[in-house]
């Protein structure tokens, strides 16, 4: 025991202690470096190989593969903005057409997260325009 320290635990921290400390962190720090760059895969989820390369789509293939993907709905609003110069406000859509606010709120999304159709806010109010890869009208 040391002079002066009576029944309490005293850490004496020396050299020889200190280099283990150091040691092991180092092995510690090396184990883990070589775990992950090895054992990492076996670990890791699976990650999607990039789609090959393809040739920029024109206007015409998107127009192709929109009219492919699209619903009767869709092609409804598209032709209802079409009969009305390209642009009509979301709230005529819904007297148009009988749908929910909901239902055509909802297929508006879609169709502009796809480019198929732009939303402008115009005080309380949306207007509907035709995007660039509209679905044309049958």
């Amino acid at each position: 025991m040391l002079p002066g320290f009576h029944g309490e635990a005293v850490l004496v921290a020396t050299a020889e202690t200190l280099g283990a400390l150091l040691v092991g962190i180092g092995i510690g720090a090396v184990a883990t470096i070589l775990i992950a760059r090895y054992a990492g895969p076996w670990f890791a989820p699976a990650v999607p190989s990039p789609e090959p390369p393809h040739a920029t789509p024109t206007p015409r293939r998107e127009r192709e593969q929109s009219l492919q993907r699209a619903t009767d709905d869709e092609r409804r609003v598209v032709e209802l903005l079409a009969a009305n110069d390209g642009r009509m406000k979301q709230s005529e859509i819904v007297r148009e057409t009988g749908w929910s606010k909901a239902k055509v709120s909802r297929l508006l999304s879609t169709m502009e997260a796809r480019g198929e159709v732009a939303k402008l806010s115009v005080g309380r109010e949306n207007v509907v325009s035709l995007g660039v890869t509209a679905i044309p009208a049958e």
